[in-house]
């Protein structure tokens, strides 16, 4: 039995709020000769869907970045939203990587019973990046019929 959608789907700010509700993402990254690389990283995610991360600078995450920037990330929230995006990867400096981080922190403290590893890091121990996206699509959940033979994802950039 295929269950019609009960109304139309979120606006494109609907989207961006449901996304920035979701603390963990999982970036796929490659390596230049094409193997794959997966983490599930802590983010946060800004008003222009730019989406911020950290990540020790001496991993191999970091090596991928350095020598590929473009990636894939994908977020899941139950029975409520499906994010998929792809673009590049960039390392961020400046004033804003405190508030960047606090926002991260936060997010992550909302977890229940998980402990982040962004609260236990010291200054310089880590490296904030931006994944900017240039191809965003999003697949609402709460209305996608049971049986649908083309899941009704919507573009957003």
């Amino acid at each position: 039995m295929i269950r019609p959608p009960k109304k139309r789907p979120p606006t494109k700010a609907q989207f961006l709020k449901m996304a920035q509700r979701i603390p963990f993402m999982t970036v796929a990254f490659s390596t230049l000769h094409g193997l794959p690389h997966s983490a599930v990283l802590l983010n946060t995610i800004d008003r222009d869907w730019n989406v911020y991360f950290i990540s020790d600078p001496h991993s191999y995450k970091h090596q991928l970045i350095t020598d590929n920037p473009r990636a894939s990330l994908a977020m899941y929230e139950l029975g409520n939203i499906y994010v998929q995006m792809n673009g590049t990867v960039k390392i961020v400096s400046g004033p804003q990587i405190q508030k960047l981080l606090n926002l991260i922190s936060k997010k992550a403290t909302n977890v229940k019973g998980f402990c982040p590893p962004i609260l236990t890091v010291g200054t310089g121990e880590y490296t904030l990046y931006r994944f900017e996206p240039n191809w965003i699509r999003v697949l609402p959940l709460a209305d996608l019929p049971i049986h649908s033979t083309q899941p009704p994802f919507v573009r957003i950039l």
